[in-house]
């Protein structure tokens, strides 16, 4: 079983909620980066419906598909042990909360907040720094067990195509972070309709 996760994705009209098997910050993050990044490079505003078009067409797998009713992000009754607000929509900047379930899950302070980004530039940043982790991950594994790394009954990323990703999204947030998605403070980032609980 993988780190089960909850999407929820709005742009300023309407909002997609979706579910996910495999849904660590380790990967979706990074995901998120390349689906902004996907919409930059062809000049086309990111919708909820271009969100749902990235996800049919990204690596299988590799973001939700899977739409769910609102109502399991609300009351916050699913075993997700990682949830993602993505806002994006034209005229605003770009805004991905991440948060992953403490344990134990009780009490007004169940999620605790990963990543909190305001710009593309933040959001690259961000996936650079996950895939920093996955990397410390990767290392630590091969230490105990090389064999663990690459191999096709478990599938770890190499090293240096990780490493080499986190390079990339750094090269993104540098020719990002002075465009005008980076000009609100994080603070101002306006809440989802029913927004993690207790917070």
């Amino acid at each position: 079983m993988g780190s089960r996760a909850l999407f929820a994705v709005e742009d300023g009209q309407t909002c997609g909620y979706y579910w996910l098997q495999w849904g660590s910050p380790s990967y979706q993050v990074p995901n998120l980066a390349t689906f902004i990044r996907y919409c930059r490079t062809r000049g086309i505003p990111p919708t909820v419906e271009v969100f749902e078009h990235f996800a049919q067409i990204y690596t299988d797998g590799q973001l939700p598909t899977e739409a769910v009713p609102p109502g399991w992000w609300a009351e916050d009754l699913t075993d997700a042990e990682n949830r993602y607000q993505l806002v994006i929509g034209t005229g605003q900047p770009v805004r991905l909360l991440a948060e992953t379930r403490r344990y134990p899950a009780l009490g007004p302070r169940r999620w605790q907040q990963m990543y909190r980004t305001c710009g593309d530039a933040q959001l690259y940043l961000a996936a650079a720094r996950a895939r920093d982790q996955m990397a410390v991950e990767i290392r630590r594994m091969a230490a105990r067990d090389p064999d663990l790394v690459g191999t096709r009954w478990m599938p770890v990323p190499g090293l240096q195509p990780v490493l080499a990703e986190a390079a990339r999204f750094r090269r993104w947030a540098a020719t990002a972070q002075d465009t005008t998605e980076d000009a609100v403070d994080p603070a101002t980032a306006p809440r989802l309709p029913g927004g993690p609980a207790g917070r």
